[in-house]
């Protein structure tokens, strides 16, 4: 069974702004129910959007969804479609929605989880069932009341004339009795009628009267209405505080009444008795205390009596520069260096000094052999001295020389043309249709080929031969 959980208020035009649900998610599983029910109750069908979520264009209503489960009662009460559930009908859509609609709310607010419920419950199945194939079905269903024409049920017609004779009876029975019943609301009605005439004519006079009433009463209205509309224009228009407003009264009973300020009054030290405005304080300050703050801007004798510790430098002293013949000099201790003064000292101090040590060329720092890694003069290469430039012979470093050199080439061209020069060349040709891996050829080159069908071959081999002591030999397969 659903609970009702009120949880918006009823709304009964359709637009209020307390029950819009904007963008509420739903997930529809690809099967055939793709229905699902709002999670607040029954909403307006009309106002209803539905979206693929990720997606700003809205869904269209009959194509792509339909609004289903019409709430009926509440349909007639508010005039305007009321449903509870949404059909996905555009199977190619996917499975996450979001939808805005206008909450009904009120007593109409519902669970949507019972809702919910059904649908997981139902199975769209559109494929025919024949009645032969049900099973379980009982052999005969249980009556229950209904209602039925009695001329269209067989076996009463008897009955059905005897209630015609007995109407008949009825309208033609005890006819004096009627006509006496008859006379007797004939009576009541002419004396209804007579105190109806008293009654409009009492009527007639009471709207006479009260016609009267108003207009007497319209007529004072009009007047006490223009007079009271004269007097309130005179009060409106009296500037001369007709409700005796008092200064204590509007929350400035401590404010004087003074005038503003001349510029005359603005530098008057004495004057208390005046305010003042911006203009004129501007003025007074120009002339009192522009000048003061001024004089003291342009003081540079240093006129709030700084002192070193002040700034903090109390631990340095109170010396001049040097000059160039005290910074030469080097002889004080109470003047300040400049790099110039400074450059100045190194150039008359220092400089020549290093000039001399660089222009001395014996040897000032007692370098030794040993300590660049000199070879020593004592030494000889195959007896020369290292004292000058050494020419070295190919006797020296135990070398063929040229002609040498030349000789063993000359030797080893002969030999090798003894031997066989590197002479090559190519012995008859061979035509071979196929060769299997047992028939190869000595020394065989192979100068073409040619596909004959299926995995054969035409093969034209030619032996090689090569020149070693003085006769040709065939290549040796290997």
């Amino acid at each position: 069974m659903a609970t009702k959980v009120i949880k918006y208020p009823l709304d009964t035009t359709g637009k209020s702004k307390d029950n819009l649900v904007l963008a509420e998610p739903h997930v529809v599983p690809r099967d055939n129910s793709r229905a699902f029910a709002t999670f607040y109750g029954p909403y307006y069908t009309d106002s209803l959007v539905v979206r693929q979520k990720g997606n700003v264009t809205p869904l269209k209503k009959g194509t792509d969804y339909k609004p289903i489960m019409l709430y009926q009662d509440a349909t007639m009460m508010l005039g305007m479609s009321v449903s509870a559930a949404i059909i996905i009908t555009n199977k190619s859509l996917g499975s996450d929605f979001e939808i805005d609609y206008q909450v009904v709310g009120g007593p109409f607010s519902l669970s949507s989880n019972a809702v919910s419920d059904l649908f997981e419950a139902l199975e769209l199945d559109n494929r025919k069932v024949n009645w032969v194939d049900v099973l379980g079905k009982p052999v005969r269903f249980p009556p229950a009341p209904h209602l039925h024409d009695a001329d269209d049920l067989y076996g009463m017609e008897f009955v059905t004339e005897a209630l015609e004779n007995l109407r008949i009876a009825i309208l033609t029975g005890d006819v004096a009795s009627h006509e006496q019943i008859y006379n007797y609301i004939d009576r009541v009605k002419d004396l209804i009628y007579i105190d109806i005439d008293k009654l409009n004519a009492r009527v007639d006079g009471t709207v006479a009267d009260i016609a009267k009433l108003r207009a007497d009463l319209q007529a004072l209205i009009d007047g006490d209405i223009a007079d009271l509309k004269s007097r309130l224009a005179a009060h409106i228009a009296d500037k001369n505080n007709p409700h005796a407003v008092t200064k204590a009264q509007v929350g400035l009973g401590n404010v004087q009444n003074y005038a503003m300020s001349t510029n005359a009054n603005a530098i008057d030290e004495t004057n208390s008795t005046s305010y003042i405005s911006p203009s004129a304080m501007w003025y007074a300050l120009k002339q009192k205390v522009l000048p003061i703050i001024n004089n003291h801007i342009a003081d540079k004798n240093n006129p709030h009596a700084v002192t070193k510790a002040q700034v903090g430098l109390g631990d340095v002293p109170n010396n001049p520069m040097a000059t160039q013949q005290e910074a030469e000099a080097a002889t004080t201790n109470d003047r300040f260096m400049s790099p110039l003064r400074t450059m100045q000292l190194v150039n008359s101090k220092v400089m020549p000094t290093i000039n001399n040590h660089i222009n001395n060329k014996n040897n000032p720092h007692a370098v030794t052999v040993a300590q660049i890694g000199a070879v020593p003069t004592s030494r000889t290469v195959n007896g020369k001295p290292l004292t000058t430039n050494i020419v070295l012979s190919a006797g020296d470093v135990g070398a063929y020389t040229t002609a040498q050199v030349d000789a063993l080439i000359n030797q080893l061209r002969a030999e090798m043309q003894a031997s066989g020069g590197g002479q090559l060349k190519l012995g008859p040709a061979q035509a071979i249709k196929e060769r299997r891996a047992n028939e190869r050829m000595s020394g065989g080159v192979m100068t073409s080929w040619a596909d004959y069908g299926g995995s054969n071959y035409w093969v034209v081999l030619r032996p090689l031969y090569y020149w070693r002591n003085n006769q040709w030999l065939l290549t040796p397969y290997e």
